[in-house]
């Protein structure tokens, strides 16, 4: 949850930044969403993003700090205690992530 917050804060824009995160419960799950209105993610860089160290050129030129781990290792956590998580694609910009997680 620490990297989805730091990610969200760190990519949301300037003076009108905004980082947004909804809770949800249904009888199995807790659905957290992590979204900002930073630039998003390109279309041809969506399948990398959960991949160790792979970094947009974007991010790497903005010199924004990482190594481009922390995604990959919250999926791998999220699916280790039977959850996951995924960038879901929508059209008012920014990066949204939806963490999935096991109530039991």
């Amino acid at each position: 949850m620490d990297n989805l917050t730091s990610n969200a804060i760190k990519y949301a824009k300037g003076e009108n930044a905004k980082v947004q995160l909804t809770v949800q419960a249904d009888r199995h799950n807790i659905v957290i969403r992590f979204r900002d209105n930073g630039p998003g993610i390109s279309p041809k860089h969506r399948k990398l993003v959960f991949k160790p160290f792979r970094r947009t050129k974007e991010a790497t030129n903005s010199r924004k700090p990482g190594v481009g781990l922390g995604l990959s290792l919250a999926r791998d956590i999220a699916r280790s205690l039977g959850g996951d998580l995924k960038l879901e694609f929508g059209t008012l910009g920014g990066a949204s992530f939806l963490l999935t997680l096991p109530k039991s």
